[in-house]
């Protein structure tokens, strides 16, 4: 049985809280990416702005990207998922929480995120080339 391990993704893109939205839409284009880890003054990975979140929460709530922050719209707390779970302990955790990204922890340390899609197709990582771990 394939565990999170298998299929997390290790480099995840970042932004600190005061970004504004308008910057986030622009990093998620240019490294076609559906989401973005936010951070803390310290670096904790503290909220995830996905896609979903500025249609929502920018663009039907009628406020400005180039002022919003992406502390208020991000996700947070974070929802993580141990690296050792197995993929359908994900799955359920995604659906339990209504999410579609899950940050993925080994003990107290951030170490990558895992998508639905991820879950969903999982062989698709190998095809792509990403590596075990």
């Amino acid at each position: 049985m394939l565990i999170v391990k298998d299929v997390l993704t290790r480099h995840v893109i970042t932004a600190h809280a005061d970004t504004s939205v308008r910057e986030l839409a622009d990093i998620m284009k240019e490294k076609r990416i559906g989401s973005v880890f936010i951070c803390d003054d310290e670096g904790r990975k503290v909220g995830i702005v996905t896609e979903s979140d500025i249609v929502r929460k920018v663009v039907g709530g009628d406020r400005v990207p180039y002022v919003t922050t992406a502390q208020e719209v991000m996700s947070a707390p974070l929802i993580t998922v141990d690296l050792r779970a197995n993929i359908y302990q994900a799955q359920e955790l995604m659906d339990q929480r209504r999410v579609l990204h899950l940050g993925v922890t080994d003990g107290d340390d951030f170490v990558g995120m895992v998508s639905i899609r991820d879950l969903i197709h999982p062989y698709e990582h190998f095809e792509r080339g990403t590596s075990w771990v």
